[in-house]
């Protein structure tokens, strides 16, 4: 009788610990699982948000610097020729063009390509009004060519600069977008954290209350007068 109580006592304890274990495991997998989806948004912050910011900030800086440059030979007293002018317009172009293909491999959501897209084409507009300013004033006419770079290549210019802000402006709401779903994943971890210490305590417990009935089940025995 002894020995058969012994023995479903040892089985109670061996299979408390082994539900304590699987729920471990099971808590461990999990949390392991959120931390590849943590790990994976912060490297689409930085791979899809923060490197397309800086992205359209030297966008910003290269068309801008082809607006100043013209400006500057059309408008002013400039020494610059139309050779060196045009020289530096298609370098802009060529790093505009390099910045445009990078920024297009990266992760954009449906409402960014769709800004991206008329950025684009504004670009091409942009630079069909600066060969027509070109071809102008090699012909000699530098007041026309003033004229529509003060128009029409300012209204266009005007339109690019607002779309890049629109981009920037979606570029930071889907980047805010997930923060708050990281946000989320990081409390969900201290959900399993503190399940996790839940249940050990509470195999514990279980275990202490199993020794102790254990024990007093011993008592009583060594106290039961034996039968002669």
């Amino acid at each position: 009788m002894k020995w058969s109580m012994d023995i479903r006592q040892k089985r109670n304890i061996t299979l408390l610990l082994s539900g304590m274990m699987i729920l471990i495991l099971l808590g461990t997998f999990t949390f392991r699982t959120s931390m590849e989806t943590v790990r994976g948004s912060f490297g689409s912050i930085y791979k899809d948000r923060l490197v397309p910011a800086v992205l359209i900030v030297d966008l910003s800086e290269n068309f801008f610097s082809k607006r100043l440059l013209l400006e500057t030979y059309l408008l002013t007293d400039s020494k610059l020729t139309l050779e060196e002018v045009q020289t530096r317009l298609d370098r802009y172009d060529r790093q505009i063009e390099s910045l445009s293909e990078e920024f297009a491999r990266t992760k954009l959501t449906a409402p960014e390509i769709e800004q991206w897209q008329a950025f684009r084409a504004n670009i091409e507009e942009y630079a069909r009004l600066e060969a027509e300013i070109m071809r102008v004033d090699k012909a000699g006419n530098r007041a026309a060519a003033g004229a529509l770079f003060s128009k029409e290549g300012s209204a266009a210019f005007g339109r690019g600069i607002n779309l890049l802000h629109d981009l920037a402006r979606l570029q930071s709401d889907v980047g805010e977008e997930l923060l708050e779903g990281t946000r989320k994943e990081s409390a969900f971890f201290y959900v399993i954290t503190a399940s996790q210490i839940v249940l050990v305590l509470a195999a514990w417990l279980l275990m202490l209350n199993q020794i102790h009935r254990s024990g007093n089940q011993q008592s009583e025995r060594k106290s039961m007068p034996m039968s002669r």
